[in-house]
């Protein structure tokens, strides 16, 4: 249900008492989740939340007993050859500015807290970096049995498909994710026809 946004847990960043400019301890965002009322019961239907992978990232943490940026070294970001991408507590050489458009002119993105959100946020990139993923995740999907049987769609209790799973929008020919904060968008698709 986590990976699938099928839980039905409220994401915390909409939560009328969330601060974006507030660093919050991890504790605190896993209780502003759990005193939240279910959106929906779980498997009934499907809802986008950082809630599902900060609490993914917080349970991978503490089965490996490892921090989740080192995580995100040892399993991505060194077999992709990644060298311009990490977590956000990182000290960012070159960091690129986020600016808005708003009546005739751009002015700087309004500043987001993003440390502390593992699996929910917090990673920075580069284009560069981002097709060095998306040619290292197409090489697997081509070549991992497992992961290609595990990447699927599912089915919700009323027995309708949801279309997103282990954090992909899946249709016929393609898979895409999309996202956004202040200043900054981006949408990685792979043509799945040729794997």
């Amino acid at each position: 249900n986590l990976l699938n946004h099928t839980s039905g847990l409220a994401d915390y960043t909409s939560l009328k008492n969330f601060d974006d400019q507030t660093l919050y301890a991890k504790d605190s965002i896993i209780q502003m989740i759990a005193d939240a009322p279910l959106g929906f019961d779980p498997s009934s239907s499907y809802a986008y939340s950082n809630s599902n992978f900060f609490l993914l990232g917080m349970i991978a943490e503490q089965i490996t007993g490892k921090k989740f940026k080192d995580l995100l070294n040892d399993f991505i970001f060194k077999n992709a050859a990644m060298q311009n991408s990490g977590e956000d507590d990182d000290n960012i050489s070159k960091e690129a500015k986020g600016y808005v458009y708003k009546n005739d002119s751009a002015t700087e993105a309004p500043f987001i807290e993003m440390k502390n959100t593992e699996g929910g946020g917090s990673i920075y990139s580069t284009a560069n970096d981002l097709l060095k993923w998306s040619i290292y995740f197409q090489h697997q999907l081509a070549t991992d049995k497992f992961l290609k049987m595990t990447l699927q769609s599912s089915t919700l209790k009323n027995d309708n498909q949801n279309i997103y799973f282990g954090g992909w929008c899946f249709f016929p020919e393609f898979i895409f994710h999309e996202g956004h904060i202040n200043g900054f968008a981006n949408l990685l698709a792979i043509d799945t026809a040729y794997h």
